[in-house]
């Protein structure tokens, strides 16, 4: 696998996403990681298809919507081609990493599970979940600044047992938290986007460290107010 076979593995790493993403002009802005680059919609579904070959992603249409009760469906490259020159008459086709896809991924990314965390809204309130409570108090510090005065410590924690992480990925035991704000947006503060490899501005800059990506992304700011 070459480099590029792993970013289209990391798009899929958190979300499962539509088959047609992949071949957007603008999927580095759907999905907020680099553009694969890759020149031709042909070479893009030789590649898609080799992932599918090795049982490193797997597509899927939903044949209820409602209930979320979907239909796993495999294509050859040129099927690719053909759904995507066709898309507005064919039912959506999604992608997601299977259990050796997220193998794959880890490998590759060194996730620290630990350091990670997911946020969300749910009628007024802010809910943070994370992979250990002292990251899980870490980021509600971080977090704070942006949406809520109310102390830290008169905060209720809760374990989760266990803790689904994302679609593919399960940890024994997970904290949750959460309390009621006055926005319903807020943004991910760089300093918490540690807990895996992340990626330059462009695939060619190919994957960094934590530590090197904050320190790039440090010397990014410092470029831009020059």
């Amino acid at each position: 696998m070459e480099l590029v076979d792993y970013l289209l593995l990391d798009y899929v790493s958190e979300f499962h996403i539509p088959l047609d993403n992949y071949f957007s002009s603008e999927v580095d802005v759907l999905l907020n990681k680099p553009h694969h680059d890759i020149l031709s919609d042909f070479a893009l579904s030789k590649r898609l298809a080799k992932l599918i070959d090795h049982k490193l992603i797997t597509l899927y249409y939903f044949t209820n919507h409602y209930q979320k009760i979907s239909q796993q469906v495999c294509l050859s490259d040129t099927e690719i081609l053909t759904y995507i020159s066709q898309q507005n008459t064919h039912q959506r086709i999604y992608t997601q990493l299977t259990p050796k896809g997220g193998e794959a991924w880890e490998q590759q990314f060194k996730p620290i599970w630990t350091q990670y965390h997911t946020t969300g809204f749910d009628k007024g309130m802010f809910i943070i979940q994370a992979g250990s409570k002292d990251y899980l108090y870490h980021a509600l510090k971080v977090y704070k600044k942006q949406i809520s005065k109310q102390p830290i410590e008169q905060l209720s924690i809760t374990s989760l047992k266990p803790w689904p992480v994302n679609y593919w990925k399960t940890l024994p035991t997970g904290f949750q938290t959460y309390f009621q704000v006055d926005v319903d947006n807020v943004y991910m503060p760089d300093e918490l986007l540690t807990w895996r490899y992340q990626w330059g501005s462009e695939l060619k800059d190919g994957l960094m460290k934590p530590s090197q990506w904050k320190m790039w992304q440090e010397k990014e700011m410092m470029w831009k107010m020059c």
